[in-house]
């Protein structure tokens, strides 16, 4: 049976032990404890990647505690559900985001540079440019 340490698991997926040790805290993941050591099984290991995965998708810490006590049938079940839902809610963020960027670049365009308001159009122009401002058509 191969045995893992807080320290191996955390470099391995990246992950710092603050993480790992909440984790444990929320009762997710449970390494078996010797002493002060924390010891993680090859199982903790498939779970600390279950994990990983469903919070990148945007699962909350109980939806992940809550497949985690599931059936692989259940799990499956929830997933068609849930999946769509959180999929459409990631295409809002994404529109949501995309206009607050559009709007901050159109702030920028439209905030005088007193320092360009001396100069005519064309150096205007390059100046924008030069810092990325001009938007191509």
């Amino acid at each position: 049976m191969s045995e893992y340490t807080i320290r191996e698991i955390a470099e391995e997926f990246g992950l710092t032990l603050r993480t790992l040790r909440f984790w444990e805290q929320q009762q997710i993941l449970t390494p078996v404890r010797l002493g002060s050591y924390r010891l993680y099984s090859a199982e903790d290991r498939e779970r600390v990647r279950d994990i990983m995965m469903w919070s990148a998708a945007g699962f909350t810490i109980r939806e992940v505690a809550s497949m985690l006590s599931m059936t692989h049938s259940g799990r499956v079940v929830f997933l068609a559900e849930r999946l769509p839902e959180l999929k459409s809610n990631m295409e809002q963020d994404y529109i949501n985001q995309s206009n607050a960027i559009a709007r901050l670049t159109d702030s920028l365009r439209s905030t005088a540079d007193p320092e360009q308001e001396s100069m005519p159009a064309e150096a205007r122009l390059m100046s924008d440019r030069s810092r990325g401002l001009h938007r191509q058509a």
